[in-house]
């Protein structure tokens, strides 16, 4: 070290290169001789202090660096030792010099590591967000699966309230909110009550810790759940009883159930007669009869999540948690459709949907805000703007709507048609949702390991492999967000750290939709005809490869759906009776084949689909929709009233001159119609079934939904051969009350042949998630138990593992030391033996006399 030069060190030894930079300027680097500043607490990034000067000492020079200074200062303690003694030896140069290689091999390694920590907690640059103290924590970037196909600039997260639906998207929702229970079908088997086959198999706990199933004497079903203790909201509030009471209240609608007909697309709401606290941690739910799937529906991610009560409306006040509108305004339960809404209905209590103040729950992650976007049409960003969580609310109500349409989060300004508000906490039309931030919930059981998750938008799909591949994202997650293609491309980069994943376990079933309520496809010897004319082959073969091909609607791994004796697709679509194919071409129009924008499997299949049965000479009309279209052109067929098995419903009709065909919607995306009767908006649609724990029963149910559900199997179901649409809904929501096991389970068998032997469903794989990560920056990746499951809780940073040495690797580094310690301890013995005169070794000398009288012999 140069004489007289301090040493300087940046606070928790966090190294930097010699180059000062803007966020690390020591009182050295600027070439002060001044005392430095003292410290700032907590080590904050950008600071760094220095050693004080020795007196009359020139100021430290900015050429060293801060590398080579703080190098010296931590080997300055370790050299002065007795083997600096030895320096003052003429011949001591040997261990002094190998002493101070292995010390400067040692801080090296120290430096990388800590440089390596530094550059992870820095994260990834882009879009501007929060670059100061953040920039210590460790992050996640990542690009999801929506129900959308991938998350885009344009999409949204909506309010994120748990209790509501659309838009809010499942994978933001479920790192905010528990239920009582979770599913894991990895669990192993018999679950919590000890008997393999019973309904809570692959339940776990989760917000309750246990449960109790139990008969009662009138017929009805009891659940008794323990609280699980020590859990708080992320504002701090206890979870308990009256928690659970006060949720259970606002997701019914009150005491009267006002909003219990709202969740009935699946039959927990409609079996659930009463909910009360029987003390602080204990919370009881009585069903109206034996309802066998009740653990399972707890479990999924809505509508029975939980939120603080602090940000709940008050009910005795006449508001609900719920984000609906209908006729322009703030929905309101309690009324009747006709006369709506001065027509209340008897027994029940008037709510009006009211949101929540904010999204919070008790999970892993908390959200904290999302950035707000405004760009040019060249792409530069003019502005952009932080929306804190407690604002989500009040952004997603100002854009209003009229009927009966979805929530939306946008709104136009007044210069445009359709203004609804200035509210400047509302997403303009102009505007996007760029990012949306979560950090970690500290104290929470699962003890998460990134502080931030952050859910970035993109462009387009180009633009999310640009960004993996860029190192700016961390992960894609989901089916949904990947197309074949970009999979491939991705996992096979040499030299790379990509690394690509894909699930052992089947998340759900693709399907193609024929419709029966469709002129086109009314008879299974027409839907028969078109499955014939379908080669599914080359996509199980291609495009799916790595996916299971599927015969069946349902994964027979699902419960009650190892269904024996159903035909092979094959056999299904060459049995008799088949139509001939003048009875949909003749129609004179071609087949309407609806699926999402944006999903690429789904473009594959929609593609391949219309070339065959274009080859076979049916003209295919595709119609290709956003999400929130395709939901709505689902439920075109319910007519004004948008209510199931009432007279305005698209139907066929039996007159003298025999039966008359449902009319086909005639507007582009089809809506439903305000006057009149609904209309059929399509022939054959993509969809999926919804997978663990879903299936089979609550798709069943959803099939019978009086509303409407925005799924195509709905209509598609509505006029079946064998059965009409009241039997077919009878039989469906009898499943679940059949309490013995081989009752119930033949009940299954008969409903799903049926359903197969219609040929309303043509089956093509089981569907299995996929991701890709950046194994630099990613350890610890699983997949979740259902799509839009991301366990961000159970992953951890890379530079975790890369400071964790295994124990055999730090034995070896302290044997390794101790060797080199003592093999240059003894050469220093051997050399001040040497200098002193008593030598260790005598030198080999030679024997003159001895030489000499050899040579005179």
């Amino acid at each position: 070290m140069a004489q007289g030069l301090r040493p300087c060190l940046p606070d928790g030894v966090r190294w930097e290169p010699a180059e000062p930079t803007r966020h690390h300027q020591t009182a050295c680097a600027r070439g002060s001789s001044a005392p430095p500043r003292a410290p700032p607490p907590h080590g904050r990034a950008g600071t760094a202090s220095c050693a004080s000067p020795r007196p009359n000492s020139p100021p430290c020079s900015r050429d060293h660096g801060v590398l080579r200074s703080s190098a010296d200062a931590l080997l300055s303690p370790i050299l002065s030792s007795p083997f600096q003694a030895m320096s003052q030896h003429p011949g001591s140069w040997g261990p002094k010099i190998l002493f101070k290689a292995i010390a400067l091999l040692l801080v090296v390694a120290l430096i990388e590591q800590a440089g390596a920590a530094k550059a992870h907690a820095r994260g990834h640059g882009g879009h501007g967000r929060r670059q100061t103290d953040e920039m210590l924590k460790t992050k996640i970037v990542i690009a999801p699966s929506t129900q959308s196909g991938p998350f885009l600039e344009g999409h949204d997260v909506g309010p994120m309230n748990p209790h509501s639906y659309r838009p809010n998207e499942f994978f933001a929702n479920d790192l905010v909110f528990e239920g009582l229970v979770a599913w894991d079908p990895d669990t192993p088997k018999p679950g919590i009550d000890g008997i393999r086959g019973t309904p809570d198999d692959s339940v776990v706990a989760s917000l309750a810790s246990s449960w109790k199933i139990e008969s009662m004497d009138d017929g009805k079903m009891k659940i008794t759940f323990q609280l699980t203790p020590d859990v708080t909201f992320h504002d701090g509030e206890k979870w308990d009883a009256a928690a659970a009471k006060i949720n259970f209240d606002h997701i019914m609608g009150g005491k009267t159930r006002s909003r219990g007909g709202f969740h009935d697309w699946y039959g927990l709401a409609a079996a659930m007669e009463s909910w009360r606290d029987v003390d602080s941690m204990t919370f009881e739910v009585v069903f109206a009869h034996y309802y066998e799937p009740a653990l399972r529906e707890l479990s999924v991610i809505r509508p029975f999540r939980m939120s603080s009560p602090k940000a709940l409306p008050s009910i005795d006040q006449g508001y609900i948690s719920c984000n609906d509108f209908k006729k322009n305004a703030p929905r309101i339960h309690g009324l009747k459709g006709g006369g709506y809404p001065d027509n209340p209905i008897p027994g029940k209590d008037i709510l009006t949907c009211s949101g929540v103040s904010a999204p919070i729950g008790t999970g892993p992650y908390k959200v904290v805000d999302k950035l707000v976007v405004k760009r040019d049409a060249t792409g530069t960003t003019l502005s952009s703007r932080s929306l804190p969580a407690n604002k989500f609310n009040a952004s997603c109500w100002q854009g209003g709507c009229g009927g009966n349409c979805a929530l939306t989060c946008k709104c136009v300004s007044a210069s445009e048609s359709g203004y609804t508000s200035t509210s400047p906490d509302c997403v303009m039309s102009d505007e996007f949702v760029s990012e949306v931030r979560f950090e970690k919930f500290d104290g929470h059981r699962s003890n998460p390991r990134f502080d931030q998750v952050i859910i970035r938008a993109y462009k387009n799909q180009q633009a999310i492999s640009d960004a993996m591949l860029d190192g700016s994202l961390d992960m894609m997650y989901g089916v949904g967000a990947i197309s074949p293609s970009t999979l491939i491309r991705l996992a096979t980069q040499e030299g790379g750290s990509l690394v690509a994943h894909r699930a052992s376990h089947v998340i759900n079933t693709r399907a193609i939709v024929l419709n029966s309520l469709s002129p086109a496809l009314d008879t299974p010897a027409k839907r028969k005809l078109v499955m014939s004319k379908i080669d599914r082959q080359p996509l199980i073969d291609g495009e799916l490869a790595e996916e299971k091909p599927a015969e069946a609607l349902f994964d027979p791994e699902m419960p009650y759906c190892d269904v024996p004796n159903l035909k092979s697709i094959k056999d299904l679509a060459d049995s008799a009776p088949i139509a001939p194919i003048t009875d949909i071409t003749s129609l004179g129009r071609p087949l309407r084949f609806i699926y999402k924008v944006d999903v690429p499997h789904e473009q594959i299949i929609a593609s391949k689909i219309i070339s065959d049965l274009y080859t076979s000479g049916i003209q295919v009309e595709p119609i290709v929709l956003a999400k929130d279209d395709y939901n709505a052109a689902m439920n075109s067929w319910l007519g004004p009233d948008w209510e199931a098995r009432t007279g305005d419903d698209a139907r066929v009709t039996n007159s003298s001159t025999g039966p008359t065909p449902a009319t086909y919607c005639t507007t582009s995306p089809p809506v439903n119609p305000d006057t009149g009767t609904g209309c059929v908006s399509f022939d054959l649609a993509y969809s999926e079934t919804w997978g663990p724990p879903y299936d089979p029963t609550s798709k069943l149910f959803d099939m019978t939904y009086e509303w409407g559900s925005g799924e195509a199997d709905a209509v598609a179901t509505s006029n079946l051969l064998s059965k009409t649409a009241d039997e077919f809904k009878t039989e469906v929501r009898g499943l679940s009350k059949i309490a013995g096991d081989a009752a119930r389970q033949a009940a299954y068998d008969s409903l799903l042949t049926t359903l197969h032997e219609e040929a309303v469903f043509l089956p093509l794989t089981r569907k299995k998630n996929v991701a890709i990560i950046n194994s630099s920056r990613v350890a610890g990746f699983q997949f979740g138990s259902s799509e839009f499951d991301m366990p961000i809780a159970a992953m951890y940073p890379a530079s975790d593992e890369s400071y964790q040495f295994p124990v055999g690797g730090i034995i070896g580094i302290v044997v390794g030391v101790l060797t080199l310690f003592g093999l240059a301890g003894a050469l220093g013995y051997l050399i001040v033996r040497e200098k002193r005169g008593k030598p260790a070794f005598s030198a080999l000398m030679q024997n003159d006399n001895q030489d000499a009288a050899n040579t005179a012999v």
